[in-house]
């Protein structure tokens, strides 16, 4: 007996879902129900275009194109929940095939909002400290290095984050087979 796909990925932590060959959710984690604030029957069957937000609309249906010639995509999104709230989510997929066949897709999201939020408030801040040190060369250069070392730091994170949400999609992927 296969395993049912709900069981297999209850105690992820990250946003999955499966798509069948029309753009239809099949499978929807728990994490990524509560997101949207939708009850699993209020999503099974639905069209995840239904989801993406007006204007991410082309960029979107854009991107299940690029997966469907590469068999893989990285992306990024924004779907509107139950309430109307936007989440901007980050995404990695791949196709699920049968018999050399597109039988669907299988994707990882996460909510990355805060991230962004993160971001421009560093980015913001590291602007302003850049004028504030432009009188003292020494104390910018040392900045500046902390700078780069922290770009790195980030980079590694990054990295290993994403290697663990192709592990997992790799592992549901051979699960599914």
């Amino acid at each position: 007996m296969k395993p049912r796909p709900r069981d297999l990925v209850e105690n992820e932590e990250g946003l999955i879902y499966i798509l069948d060959k029309k753009g239809r959710f099949i499978f929807i984690s728990s994490a990524l129900e509560t997101l949207l604030h939708y009850e699993h029957e209020e999503l099974l069957g639905r069209d995840l275009m239904d989801l993406v937000s007006p204007e991410w609309q082309e960029k979107t249906q854009s991107d299940l194109c690029t997966l469907l010639q590469n068999g893989e995509l990285k992306g990024e999104t924004i779907l509107v929940d139950k309430r109307g709230s936007r989440h901007f989510l980050e995404y990695g997929s791949i196709l699920l095939k049968e018999d050399d066949h597109v039988i669907g897709a299988v994707a990882m999201a996460r909510d990355i909002a805060e991230i962004n939020l993160i971001h421009r408030t560093l980015t913001d801040q590291k602007a302003r400290l850049r004028i504030l040190l432009k009188s003292d060369t020494t104390t910018a250069q040392a900045f500046q290095q902390y700078l780069e070392e922290q770009q790195a730091a980030d980079l590694v994170l990054e990295f290993k984050r994403k290697m663990s949400e192709r592990k997992t999609i790799q592992r549901l992927y051979a699960r599914f087979r």
